[in-house]
């Protein structure tokens, strides 16, 4: 009965992990090296966040490379891949000092970012029998660059799953369709002096 619970539990919930970031050095992803052992082999969604970094962070040697190598060994080890999603996601709101003007940084800033994600990836293609993997990155930050993020993304997963992968296809934006549909159907809401609180209006 315990045994049938835990797999319930979790082969059904979504597992994110975040980086515990001070002075640029990385800690181990200890929540995922907490669960109990009998349980990892039945988790199916893992959502690794990465909420503050600089460029400087992943090089070879550094502590924070260290610590993400071991923990994408520990996953290659521990968990079951042909039935992992795993989705990588910067969320450190890089670029958002720029919001100001709409321009992005010089050609030598955006390489480094860019580096940066490389780096980020190279250690996950150790994973390569992944069922999904799902990366989102949101540099360059600005809407007229969603088509470079959006190559880029796809590089980065290509990297590792395949040339012939389509992450999209396999339900990258899935909730967030979910959630737009949602949002579309739900009727406006207003406040006591008439005033439309819902959906918000940006204009």
């Amino acid at each position: 009965m315990r045994e049938d619970a835990t797999k319930i539990f979790y082969s059904s919930n979504m597992f994110k992990i975040h980086t515990v970031e001070s002075s640029f050095v990385w800690e181990d992803f200890e929540f995922l090296r907490a669960l109990p052992a009998n349980a990892l082999p039945y988790i199916r969604s893992l959502h690794c966040i990465f909420p503050i970094f600089g460029n400087d962070d992943l090089k070879p040697g550094t502590a924070s490379q260290i610590n993400w190598q071991a923990t994408v060994d520990f996953i290659a080890r521990n968990l079951v891949l042909p039935r992992l999603d795993l989705t990588i996601e910067d969320t450190s709101g890089r670029g958002l000092g720029n919001l100001d003007t709409g321009v992005e940084p010089d050609p030598q800033t955006d390489e480094a970012d860019w580096e940066f994600y490389r780096r980020v990836i190279e250690p996950v293609v150790q994973l390569h029998g992944l069922r999904d993997l799902y990366v989102h990155f949101p540099w360059p930050y600005h809407d007229e660059f969603i088509e470079l993020r959006d190559q880029r993304e796809i590089f980065l997963e290509k990297t590792v799953m395949g040339e012939a992968y389509d992450s999209t296809a396999h339900g990258k934006y899935a909730e967030r369709d979910r959630l737009q549909a949602a949002e579309k159907e739900m009727k406006p809401m207003f406040g006591p002096d008439g005033t439309q609180i819902w959906p918000l209006d940006w204009n």
